[in-house]
């Protein structure tokens, strides 16, 4: 698993917010309670959200435990590669994906090549939307339609590669291609994710430098 990958979970469906993993509490063993978590845990905000949103609003179509994942831009180095999803999957609760606008690609790269996602939110979508969206999830059913534009393999590659700190020059003797090849992929890539991968690198870095500093 990537060291950068949180591994604490908690369940947030009651006040106690008792510990999943890595190991279950005592508490939460016995508890009547339908597991309920967000993940990664380090937005405050987003975990009211969908506590507020989600949960409270729809808890009696619960058939099953959830966890919502914050799949924003600040969090992007945790979902390269598939040890977030691995990691999520031992948990045996349903996977939700709480995409916004910018990572609704990669989302959609992973709702397609994994089918421990059950779905995703999109920020494009509307309340009616959410709504059967939610309902249905709750229900034990999938709600995998995807929306918008998809990262394809080389693109991932691409990206994953740049998230590492590699240069253009190294990402080219590692895949063996033409220059040009690798421009017009990071050009395809870009215009899929609506911004420039210096963008990317420093939200990074500014989410870093602010999880030091708490």
């Amino acid at each position: 698993m990537r060291e950068d990958i949180k591994k604490e979970m908690h369940c947030v469906s009651c006040d106690i917010s008792c510990l999943i993993s890595p190991e279950k509490t005592v508490r939460s063993q016995y508890c009547g309670n339908i597991l309920f978590s967000v993940w990664p845990e380090t937005n405050i905000y987003f975990k009211n959200g969908v506590v507020g949103s989600f949960l409270l609003k729809y808890q009696n179509y619960l058939s099953n435990g959830f966890v919502f994942v914050d799949f924003s831009l600040p969090n992007i180095r945790c979902f390269m590669g598939s040890a977030w999803i691995d990691f999520l999957a031992s948990t045996k609760m349903h996977i939700v994906i709480v995409a916004d606008k910018k990572m609704a690609p990669l989302a959609n790269y992973w709702l397609q090549n994994r089918q421990e996602i059950r779905g995703v939110i999109y920020s494009i979508d509307g309340d009616e939307v959410i709504d059967y969206k939610i309902k249905k999830l709750f229900k034990g059913d999938f709600t995998n339609r995807k929306v918008g534009e998809k990262l394809n393999r080389q693109e991932y590659s691409l990206l994953t590669h740049i998230i590492e700190g590699k240069s253009l020059k190294e990402i080219i003797e590692i895949e063996k291609v033409k220059p040009r090849e690798i421009y017009v992929r990071k050009l395809r890539l870009e215009k899929k994710i609506g911004c420039r991968t210096k963008f990317i690198l420093s939200q990074i870095i500014g989410s870093s430098a602010m999880h030091l500093g708490q």
